[in-house]
């Protein structure tokens, strides 16, 4: 379950990852923005500092996805 301003989608950002691995339901209204992958990823190699923290940033969210599912 996400809460408002938590993502998904992120395996875009990975390299040699399949372009799904999770699907996502709405249990209400909701508004969400698109982000196509691989143009993040191009964005993020042009600009070193913002694709640095935007990488430590979804480290961190990977971790609190594994702490969370019970993997360790």
């Amino acid at each position: 379950m996400l809460r408002k301003g938590e993502v998904f989608g992120w395996a875009a950002l990975l390299e040699n990852q399949p372009r799904r691995i999770a699907r996502a339901t709405c249990l209400e209204p909701s508004q969400l923005v698109r982000i196509n992958g691989k143009a993040a990823v191009a964005v993020l190699e042009n600009d070193p500092a913002s694709g640095y923290l935007v990488m430590r940033r979804l480290s961190s969210l990977i971790a609190r996805y594994l702490v969370s599912s019970g993997s360790k």
